[in-house]
């Protein structure tokens, strides 16, 4: 997908402050990589079911660094100097082990332009045999839309926070949380 109206890629910025607030609280952010998307540069003996964790907290990488195709960093695996480079589409998860927090990069991070550019420039340098790239795969066609439902122009991902599991209990509201500004909804 690429950005809308030429503007710059988002997958910084979401990926910026993702790893920001996580800092911010005190966690270790911990990445969970998809290792045989192009472009991505690990240690393939740490890869295991095409996917490898990394700690990218500030104590564990060098020269961390995030562009607009994705990160980079220097690191050590098992005592030896490693560069690290993961594009934003190969990026599955970031999540922090001690306060049980995971956010699904895969569903807010998108391949545009930058990405592309990254992985064809990297390709050409280091040669595509070093990776196994993943064929894409062809979507079997979206079933139409029932003719009394809306169109959904965003297909971005979207989600709620509900502050009170009880208030789903409650039969009146009818699974809504309660809300004393809705004349729907008994007081």
């Amino acid at each position: 997908m690429q950005p809308n109206n030429g503007m710059t890629s988002f997958n910084p910025h979401i990926f910026k402050a993702f790893y920001d607030w996580m800092l911010e609280n005190h966690a270790t952010p911990h990445l969970v990589v998809n290792a045989d998307k192009p472009g991505v540069l690990v240690p393939r003996e740490f890869v295991h079911q095409n996917l490898i964790v990394l700690s990218i907290s500030p104590l564990a990488t060098r020269d961390f660094s995030i562009e607009s195709w994705g990160i980079s960093f220097g690191a050590r695996f098992h005592g030896q100097e490693m560069q690290v480079q993961v594009p934003y589409s190969a990026m599955r998860e970031l999540y922090s082990v001690e306060h049980g927090v995971s956010y699904p990069l895969a569903l807010w991070l998108m391949e545009d332009s930058a990405v592309q550019e990254y992985v064809e420039q990297f390709d050409e340098q280091k040669g595509a045999a070093e990776f196994v790239p993943v064929q894409p795969q062809t979507a079997a066609p979206a079933p139409a839309p029932a003719a009394e439902s809306p169109k959904d122009e965003d297909s971005g991902p979207s989600f709620s926070i509900l502050s009170d599991d009880s208030a789903l209990d409650d039969s009146d509201n009818k699974g809504r949380p309660e809300d004393p500004h809705d004349p729907q909804q008994p007081q």
